[in-house]
């Protein structure tokens, strides 16, 4: 299990610490429930890692520091952060034996928050201590791809494949970030060794017609994107690459419905309306043309806006509730609907009477 662990194979340190605690006596076990705890929440099952930590407190009675620690980090990685975060630090000040579990644990709580600047902070103090750390380059590569930055995601994820070719869903991230950067030969090498271990998965599928498509491998393109709209005829990213093989091919007026499907199923997706937005311009339908287009760049100031306060803003604001309020109305615009509701709901901690944030609380809830 602690070999497990070391490696971040965590379902695989679950498996071998469960049945340590079938066999070992209770003198043995809080270590174990403790390492449990930590391999359940690196695979985000919080309550798994709850329920192990209680174990330690009321049934065996440990109220050790290492415990206490443990729970400061499950609050910290499930994005609880109020109560923690400053004893994280500390703690990770005195204590360098431990920086680096802290230093995840924060990463994955800021990320978790949509605190970008924050988590890429820890991520890189965490490489300054082990540049080839495989959670720690796969966490930056969460980071960047989450922010939208794939040209710098891609490097982050090509590096762990290189360090752990079986590390849980590098490989996959690493494909995606380089279809995102028009790097589709290689994109697709990953994707079809992908392919040989998940045959019928949908999303890999369509990475993989965008990349045949983008190689001028048509067919098969097209009989990709026909078995994956086989089993899901409203997915969004297929119905999209469906339009464009079709605009892009000069077929316009067939483009178009795939693409106003596509806009339907993606109602926040930038790129799906603008390159909507482009077929009806090419045929003449203006109007609609300038009612995406509006529509789109909406869209673009929006998404502007999200990255300038996640990565700029909110270090240096981060108990303002007019930020935390605005954040959480531009997220539920933009379809992150539960994180916006937590962000609105921040506000509140931080004014109970933030008008803005209580009015956008109560129209989220009407429309649920």
């Amino acid at each position: 299990a602690q070999t497990a662990l070391k490696r971040y194979r965590n379902a695989e340190a679950c498996r071998h610490l469960n049945a340590c605690l079938k066999i070992w006596p209770w003198s043995r076990s809080v270590r174990v429930h403790l390492l449990a705890a930590r391999a359940a929440r690196r695979e985000e099952d919080f309550e798994e890692a709850i329920r192990h930590l209680e174990e330690v407190q009321s049934t065996l009675g440990d109220q050790s520091e290492e415990t206490v620690l443990e729970w400061a980090m499950l609050h910290a990685a499930g994005g609880d952060l109020d109560n923690v975060e400053e004893y994280l630090q500390d703690w990770a000040r005195k204590d360098r034996q431990n920086v680096l579990l802290i230093l995840e644990a924060l990463a994955e709580g800021y990320l978790r928050r949509s605190r970008i600047a924050e988590a890429l902070a820890c991520v890189d103090e965490w490489l300054a201590h082990e540049p080839d750390n495989v959670q720690a380059l796969y966490r930056r590569g969460s980071i960047y791809r989450q922010s939208g930055s794939w040209t710098r995601a891609a490097p982050a994820f090509r590096r762990v494949v290189e360090l752990d070719p079986e590390y849980p869903h590098a490989r996959w991230w690493l494909a995606v970030s380089l279809v995102h950067i028009g790097r589709y030969e290689e994109a697709a090498q990953h994707l079809e060794f992908l392919r040989r271990r998940h045959a019928e998965d949908v999303e890999l599928l369509v990475q993989l017609a965008i990349c045949r498509h983008r190689l001028g491998q048509g067919r098969e393109a097209h009989a990709l994107l026909d078995a994956v709209l086989a089993q899901d005829p409203h997915h969004g990213l297929a119905l999209l690459t469906r339009g464009q093989m079709e605009q892009m091919n000069g077929r316009l007026a067939e483009a178009e419905p795939w693409l106003r499907q596509a806009a339907r199923a993606l109602p926040y997706d930038y790129k799906a309306h603008w390159i909507l937005r482009e077929c009806l311009r090419q045929q003449g339908k203006i109007e609609e043309a300038e009612a995406e287009e509006a529509y789109a760049n909406q869209l673009k100031e929006r998404w502007a806006r999200y990255e300038e306060i996640t990565l700029h803003q909110m270090p240096q604001r981060r108990d303002d509730p007019a930020l935390h309020c605005e954040l959480g109305k531009l997220m539920l615009q933009l379809g992150m609907f539960e994180t916006g509701k937590n962000w609105l709901l921040s506000a509140l901690r931080l004014d109970e009477h933030c008008v803005p944030a209580l009015t956008a609380l109560a129209d989220y809830y009407e429309k649920q």
